[in-house]
């Protein structure tokens, strides 16, 4: 199901703060086009979307807001929405293109049935992993891995695991670099160090989940 709301009625543009989570979205500017993208914070994507159309002279506000549900593979929405409408990109994310034509694709989008089945598994590994570089519990350094050998997401989820237990630090301070210069990317990292300080105060709450992660702490 797709959620149309129309952003110049006060009222209705208030309603965007209840859209929480990751979704695909597309904003009508009129003349100006349609931005198609995803976000985990509808409302102020809006608001930024709007502060940049200023700061280019651009005197278009948003008209409309579609996003779809909430899901966790957004990336593969909006690149399914881009591939469509290639032929009237114009720049960016920015597209010619009617809004209603690309409400009507949206609702074809995937919401439900995730497309990586491996999914559950990485995130499980990938935590049980993070554990314990927090607890102190790292080990090997990985073999070096060429990038274009990387031929699945499976393959690049090991390649980064195994550079983050050669050098954690560097890893981070990489990552963040990397988000931070990406669309979205102060919004993410602000949503990471929510999480990060959530998963702390969840392991210092179950100490015996987490044994080695008090004791980690104290040295």
């Amino acid at each position: 199901m797709v959620k149309v709301i129309d952003v110049t009625d006060r009222d209705d543009r208030q309603r965007l703060s209840d859209l929480k989570g990751f979704r695909v979205y597309a904003v009508d500017f009129g003349p100006a086009g349609v931005k198609i993208g995803f976000t985990g914070n509808i409302k102020n994507r809006v608001s930024s979307l709007e502060l940049e159309m200023r700061r280019f002279g651009v005197p278009h506000k948003a008209s409309s807001v579609a996003v779809t549900e909430v899901h966790h593979w957004v990336q593969i929405g909006e690149k399914e929405l881009h591939q469509k409408f290639a032929g009237n990109r114009t720049t960016g994310e920015f597209f010619d293109v009617l809004f209603s034509e690309v409400v009507d694709a949206m609702s074809g989008i995937n919401v439900t049935d995730d497309p990586d089945p491996h999914r559950g598994k990485r995130a499980d590994t990938a935590f049980e992993f993070l554990s314990g570089l927090v607890s102190g519990n790292t080990s090997s350094t990985p073999k070096e891995t060429p990038w274009a050998e990387f031929a699945s997401p499976h393959e690049l989820c090991d390649a980064m695991v195994a550079r983050i237990r050669a050098n954690p630090e560097l890893f981070a301070c990489s990552m963040t670099t990397a988000i931070l210069a990406s669309e979205n990317g102060e919004q993410i990292m602000r949503h990471a160090i929510r999480m990060a300080d959530w998963s702390e105060a969840e392991m210092l709450k179950h100490p015996d989940k987490y044994p080695d992660f008090r004791s980690a702490r104290t040295h």
